[in-house]
């Protein structure tokens, strides 16, 4: 399995880390690692790493999400020209399909971060 852009996170304190021993996934870069179980070594790859995550949430789109806080690490990680799916195309929106990139790069994760959002839906 090749990860690439993504956010793996375990809690501290967690029995389990984020890469089991054995058939561990490779890496194609762009990756924030809470932990150094994954012994991730691309470009871009950031190991005991903290994310800066809200809590899960209904965000919008298709399932709840993790939303980055300002200053995460997340944010503009990803180069545009590495901002692609598992097939190499370009990845235009996120899980929630909203607009990526936003910003001078795509965020690693299935977030894009956009400060520019005051309201949410349902505000009267």
């Amino acid at each position: 399995m090749d990860v690439g852009s993504s956010v793996l996170f375990t809690p501290s304190g967690s029995f389990i880390d984020n890469c089991q021993s054995g058939d561990k996934p490779t890496s194609s870069g762009y990756n924030i690692v809470s932990d150094g179980s994954c012994e991730f070594m691309a470009v871009g790859d950031n190991e005991n790493t903290d994310a800066l995550l809200n809590a899960i949430n209904d965000n919008g789109g298709l399932g709840p999400t993790f939303l980055p806080l300002s200053g995460s690490p997340v944010i503009d990680n990803v180069p545009l020209s590495e901002c692609l799916s598992a097939t190499g195309l370009a990845l235009l929106t996120d899980q929630r399909v909203e607009v990526r990139p936003f910003g001078a790069a795509c965020d690693a994760g299935a977030v894009e971060f956009n400060l520019d959002v005051i309201f949410e839906d349902g505000f009267e």
